[in-house]
């Protein structure tokens, strides 16, 4: 969250790309060796899921192959600084090299701290009036929508919910405002007042990789300035004119470190020990040690 502006930096929320049908196992197999660093487990035939069940999907329709990867699944690869390198293993083979795809959409989003049903009766004030716009004209007052409730989470008697600017099937930008904090509540959570900005981009915007590894050009280049202030960003450059992705190998401490912390079966053994007793962290660490010097036995028979 930056202090000065009281709002988080822009991070990827959604990242789906297309590739031809051909290149597809290609590309899995670029994500399976990335996977080796990431924990991960697959379920059923096209659906990978990360520690906090975030998903990659995949599958086929035509001669095109999609991928889909969603915010908690992203979010999972920040936390443990390997984004970009996931990103590297959709389209770079460590082999073959590049592999030829289309992102078709990215969704770019910001959390404010402010008061929602402020921040949102004004987002749909100015856009019936026909202040907003996403691209070069504003958007029209009929694809223009708000979805209210009663505030939960305070006694002030004010209606709150969510604002959505443009079509899901035909805008190729479309903005979501939406009351963080009632969102959150409903499910027990308690955080200050939030509002959150997500921003629907299309492929036909000419978005790329780069604005899933670096999204704040992307998303202040399209974010109207009347509703969230625009701070000092570069230029955003159409097709990600000028960028490379850069892989960069992880060091074996690095993955066993992202693996341990991402393992929910590592905690729950851990929960466990706790319950052994005042030793039992001890008693984990040696029955670990015991099946490290087992593997490695092990290993130099088979050598």
């Amino acid at each position: 969250m930056s202090a000065l502006l009281g709002r988080t930096e822009p991070f990827c929320d959604f990242l789906s790309l297309t590739t031809p049908v051909d290149v597809l196992p290609v590309v899995l197999e670029s994500v399976r060796e990335f996977f080796k660093s990431f924990n991960v487990n697959l379920e059923g035939e096209s659906c990978y899921r990360s520690a906090s069940k975030g998903c990659l999907l995949w599958g086929t329709r035509h001669n095109v192959a999609w991928l889909s990867t969603s915010g908690a699944f992203l979010s999972d690869l920040r936390a443990v600084g390997m984004l970009n390198n996931y990103l590297c293993s959709l389209v770079s083979h460590p082999e073959l090299g590049y592999m030829p795809h289309r992102v078709t959409r990215l969704d770019l989003t910001v959390d404010e701290l402010s008061y929602p049903p402020d921040k949102l009766d004004r987002a749909y004030s100015l856009g019936v009036g026909g202040q907003v716009s996403l691209t070069r004209k504003a958007v029209k007052s009929s694809s223009i929508k708000k979805i209210y409730s009663p505030v939960l989470y305070d006694d002030s008697g004010r209606d709150t919910g969510t604002v959505y600017f443009g079509h899901r099937a035909t805008s190729k930008v479309r903005l979501t405002c939406y009351d963080k904090t009632q969102e959150r509540f409903a499910k027990g959570v308690v955080i200050p007042p939030t509002t959150r900005y997500e921003l629907g981009v299309t492929g036909d915007m000419a978005v790329s990789l780069k604005d899933a590894a670096n999204p704040a050009p992307c998303f202040y280049n399209f974010m109207p300035s009347n509703l969230l202030s625009k701070p000092f960003v570069v230029d955003w450059q159409a097709y990600g004119e000028g960028y490379v992705l850069e892989r960069r190998e992880c060091l074996p401490s690095v993955k066993l470190k992202a693996r341990m912390q991402q393992s929910s079966e590592l905690k729950a053994q851990l929960k466990v020990a706790s319950q052994v007793g005042a030793h039992g962290f001890d008693y984990f660490v040696t029955i670990a040690r015991q099946m490290y010097e087992d593997s490695q036995c092990t290993s130099g028979i088979h050598a």
